[in-house]
């Protein structure tokens, strides 16, 4: 629908009055959608066009701003749905755009949270940044941002990253945990591959526990980088590296899968310590599977998997599979 575009001119004689009217680009009025109403005093009509194209540049940005702002914040935009912009109106609206970095800086850490007790503080100095917030007053006081809501997200926000820091500690100590069992579990995983190469034995299962291995390390890999970084991070954004309060912390996965290795160790060696199969193996004159069986007895599953190494695997493997045919 075409909008009206109504000039009032101050100072302007009726011949420069026209030729500035002739200027106008009709697309200027629907940048906000709107009637707009231009104080106009050029003292020089032949730069109109050049000044005319920069203020429809201007409110352009302007609009497509508070589009985000009301997108991010959930209120309906006023500027575009009223019918006139007035001065004192378009004044209103510059100066909430200029606030637009610390709006968004707020709507970035203004992020869903755990519903866990432990998250009640933070929750509760959440709502409070967003009581100070009412959109769609804000728009028409701008002036709100700066006052009692950015004093009420700092508080948040000082909140929200001493946990995050803590969060992030937790994972990363749970990693160096790992990290140290790391060399026994994949001496764990290396022992399985070889004993899968004995068909009596059961299925084999060491290529997809390796598989888990590469992907557990990859997911939990740890960040390496500083506190005194960490907290330079936070202050621009909410989340490191895709990890958020909803980011299980690793220990459980370690200590599951960690399981499930040992699980599928003590499936092979029960199946070597059955009774017949053990009567087999005292025929071996192979000191490495009498060892074996020795340890074996003995459930000593830290022992049993030093005894694979690659020099010693390959004749233990072929051994088992000799003596269990």
């Amino acid at each position: 629908m075409s909008i009206e575009f109504h000039i009032r001119l101050k100072n302007c004689d009726s011949a420069s009055g026209a030729k500035l009217r002739k200027l106008i680009p009709q697309t200027l009025a629907s940048v906000l959608d709107c009637e707009c109403e231009i104080l106009a005093e050029p003292s020089d009509t032949t730069h109109i066009a050049a000044e005319l194209e920069n203020y429809e540049q201007k409110l352009a940005r302007l609009h497509s701003t508070l589009e985000l702002i009301s997108r991010d914040f959930g209120a309906p935009n006023p500027f575009t749905k009223t019918k006139k912009i007035d001065a004192t109106r378009l004044q209103k609206a510059e100066q909430l755009a200029a606030r637009a970095p610390q709006l968004a800086r707020m709507k970035r850490f203004l992020i869903d949270l755990p519903a866990e007790p432990e998250f009640d503080r933070l929750r509760f100095l959440q709502n409070l940044v967003m009581q100070n917030l009412p959109f769609p007053e804000v728009f028409e006081r701008p002036e709100l941002v700066d006052a009692i809501a950015l004093q009420a997200f700092e508080n948040y926000h000082a909140e929200y990253s001493k946990k995050y820091l803590i969060f992030i500690e937790d994972r990363e100590r749970a990693i160096t945990v790992w990290q140290k069992q790391q060399k026994e579990l994949e001496q764990k995983v290396f022992t399985l591959a070889a004993l899968d190469q004995v068909k009596k034995l059961g299925r084999p299962v060491a290529q997809n526990l390796a598989a888990e291995l590469a992907g557990v390390e990859k997911r939990h890999a740890p960040l390496g980088i500083k506190i005194i970084e960490l907290r330079k991070i936070l202050r621009i954004e909410p989340v490191i590296a895709g990890i958020t309060f909803f980011t299980p912390l690793p220990d459980r996965e370690f200590a599951d899968f960690t399981e499930r290795v040992d699980a599928a160790l003590e499936q092979k060696f029960a199946k070597i310590r059955d009774e017949s199969t053990l009567a087999v193996l005292k025929n071996t004159d192979d000191a490495s599977v009498k060892k074996l069986t020795k340890l074996i007895a003995l459930a000593d599953l830290a022992k049993i998997v030093r005894i694979f190494t690659l020099r010693t695997a390959p004749k233990i493997t072929a051994e088992l599979t000799q003596l269990l045919r």
